[in-house]
Parts: C-alpha cells; sequence; structure tokens
C-alpha cells in the first residue's frame, strides 16, 4: 500500500518527464496517480492521502480543474505549471537526473493561455481568411483547415470532420468524438502491428501501444490524454466541482488527435 514516499516520489517522476519532453504544464488525476502505485480501487485505498499529496506539491500558479465531493476522490484534476521550482518536497528530494519515467499520464499544453495550441502558420502569400477580423478565430479555421485535409487522404478519417461542428455546439459530444476516433485508430496501429485487439478496452490498447513503442513518448501521451478526456465528458461527475468544456478544449484535443494520425501515416500504421 502506497505511503507519503511513494505518492510524493511519484509526483517527482510525473514532473521529471513533462520537463524532460519540455512542456509547458501537466495535468495529474488523482485516481491514476493512485491506480499506478497499487492500492486502488480497494476497500484500503489511500485515495485521501493521494489528494493531500498532490495539493501540497502545488505551487502559486497551478490550477486545481476539477474537485471531487468533499475534495477527496478519484478525479481530484490538478493542473501543474512547469519548470517547477523545486522537486524537494517535505517528504522527499527527488534527484531530476535520476529519476525514471513515470507510468501516470500527463497531458502537454499550451505553453500561454494566449496560445490555445500551436499549429501550423499560415503562408505568408496565403493567409487564412479571419472571420469578422477577429484574431481570435485563427486556431480554429487553421484546425479545420487540418482536419478537413486529413479526411481527404482517407475515407475512414472523414469522421474527423463532424469535431468541428460538434465543438459549436456542444464541446463535451466534439471530445467523445475524438475519444471514439482515437480509438478506433490505436486498433488499427495495433493490428498493422500483428497485435489482435479483440475484447480489448481502450485502456488495454494505450499499454500495448507504449511496450511496442508503436508511436513515440508524446504521442503516447496524447492518446492516454485523449481516452481521459473522452471519459470524462462522457461520464460526468454530476457531484463534483468541475469546469464545462469548451471550445479551447476541443482544440488542444483536437490538435492532439491530428498529430497522432500524421505520426501514424508517416510510419505507415494506418
Amino acid at each position: 500500500m502506497p505511503g507519503r514516499e511513494e505518492f510524493f516520489h511519484e509526483m517527482g517522476r510525473v514532473f521529471t518527464e513533462a520537463q524532460k519532453n519540455d512542456l509547458p504544464f501537466i495535468e495529474v488525476r488523482s485516481g491514476d496517480l493512485h491506480k499506478k502505485l497499487g492500492g486502488y480501487p480497494g476497500r484500503n485505498h489511500q485515495m485521501p492521502l493521494c489528494c493531500d499529496i498532490m495539493r501540497q506539491v502545488m505551487e502559486k500558479n497551478d490550477q486545481i480543474i476539477m474537485q471531487p465531493p468533499k475534495g477527496r476522490g478519484a478525479n481530484l484534476i490538478i493542473r501543474y505549471y512547469l519548470p517547477r521550482k523545486s522537486l524537494h518536497f517535505r517528504e522527499s528530494v527527488i534527484d531530476i537526473s535520476s529519476v525514471p519515467e513515470s507510468p501516470v499520464s500527463v497531458k502537454p499544453l499550451p505553453k500561454n493561455q494566449n496560445t490555445i495550441i500551436e499549429l501550423e502558420n499560415p503562408k505568408p502569400s496565403d493567409p487564412p481568411r479571419v472571420e469578422n477580423n477577429d484574431p481570435q478565430n485563427i486556431p480554429r479555421i487553421l484546425f479545420e483547415k487540418r482536419i478537413n485535409g486529413l479526411a481527404l487522404k482517407s475515407h475512414d478519417l472523414k469522421s474527423l470532420q463532424e469535431i468541428v461542428n460538434l465543438m459549436e455546439v456542444n464541446p463535451e459530444s466534439a471530445l467523445i468524438k475524438i475519444r471514439s476516433i482515437a480509438e478506433k485508430i490505436s486498433r488499427r496501429i495495433c493490428n498493422k502491428a500483428g497485435v489482435s485487439t479483440e475484447n480489448m478496452r481502450f485502456s488495454d490498447l494505450c499499454p500495448v501501444i507504449s511496450e511496442r513503442k508503436l508511436l513515440s513518448a508524446k504521442g503516447i501521451v496524447y492518446l492516454n490524454n485523449i481516452r481521459i478526456a473522452g471519459n470524462a465528458a462522457a461520464h460526468p461527475d454530476e457531484n463534483a466541482s468541475t469546469s464545462d468544456f469548451s471550445k479551447n478544449d476541443v482544440l488542444i484535443y483536437g490538435q492532439a488527435i491530428i498529430e497522432i494520425i500524421d505520426e501514424a501515416l508517416k510510419k505507415d500504421l494506418m
């Protein structure tokens, strides 16, 4: 059963992995953290301790994205900004140079809140049309352009175009759609590599792709977090205090699925 020291060390591993990948910030879910260390789910779980540790390592600008009932539960999600000022925790001192890769999923996100996602810059000679001359529309326009381009490459990718319409009316449905597409792509990647996916869930596919290194470390992180976000959108906790999903969330996860598809196509895994 994990204790304070184990939770502190695991958080150190999470931060180390993210910093080595030059991520601007990450989000960690208490249920994932505890499950990887063992003891959860189970009658003797240490979820209150897990949540306490997650809060203890917060710094000034970190944000609680989702708050479970009574503040302690499997759906506590905290956004930690990087790099960390210190990895010297109350119960542990983490040596960033010697910590192994973390099994806990981390989510790469924008480098600042003014740039929601990093997309291809338009050519100077062919600038995108900006609706109502509003620069805030540029990320969505570029995202739609990338989606339409991929849809032309394969009939199986035409469902990507549904994301654009859904995110305007129901971001949750758009995230569920992204998750569905990611699961189908994961099955295709595994099948292409000679792995049978019969009776396997999405949560089973991600470790297989990781173990066989079918995608890059960043691609696997994206895949895991699309799965988590899609599940959260499909099965919201009515008792939890959480922010609604927005169009910006769809753009972030939509860009992630685009990068996964691009990588899979380059590796001839689709």
